[in-house]
């Protein structure tokens, strides 16, 4: 069996500081499911009984339990990752039919990136376009956005000072190191040769 390898491999020379803590998040399964627009809630229901987790229809929503995830991806597009990459929501993808939408392994599409600490909001607010006050990005929501307007991201918000930023895989190691040089005054130092 081939073995993923990880996109970040400058993380490991990583010193955090005690406003931020910044750390890759591995070995975890990403599950892009697709439902037509007249199964949505029917979708969704079989997604509670797979995933022990229930998640809206609407744009946002986002629900976490453990290493788990249900996140809003689009109309009728929900993320679902899984704390093993190896574990597959086989029984999900089984029971669902071709008329009510589609699963795909994204897996290996996807670097996530966690935030911690209470200089994490700043960090991020320096780079996205999106306002981050947690009056208006709520813990518990996820959007799409563009980090320093050119990288594509998907940004979860866990609670007040965490944060999961979804990047391509492609675009992870750059994302990573200008998180690094943005979180120098934090505390944060990195060494690029490592």
């Amino acid at each position: 069996m081939i073995k993923a390898k990880t996109a970040l491999g400058a993380m490991a020379s990583v010193q955090t500081g005690d406003g931020l803590q910044l750390r890759e998040k591995r070995n975890r399964g990403l599950w892009q499911i697709d439902a037509w627009a007249s199964s949505d809630e029917s979708v969704r229901d079989k997604l509670v009984t797979s995933s022990g987790m229930r998640i809206t229809g609407e744009r946002g929503a986002a629900v976490a339990h453990g290493e788990e995830r249900l996140l809003w991806a689009g109309p009728a597009r929900y993320w679902w990752i899984t704390a093993r990459s190896n574990v597959t929501p086989a029984e999900f993808a089984a029971g669902l039919q071709s008329k009510e939408g589609c699963v795909i392994d994204m897996g290996h599409s996807r670097s996530v990136i966690s935030l911690k600490g209470s200089a994490a909001q700043a960090v991020l607010q320096s780079g996205i376009a999106v306002d981050l006050e947690a009056s208006v990005f709520k813990p518990g929501q996820i959007i799409a956005s563009g980090l320093t307007h050119h990288t594509p991201i998907n940004l979860h918000r866990l609670d007040d000072e965490h944060f999961e930023l979804y990047v391509y895989r492609s675009y992870a190691q750059h994302t990573l190191e200008w998180l690094l040089e943005v979180a120098k005054p934090y505390g944060v130092d990195w060494d690029a040769r490592g």
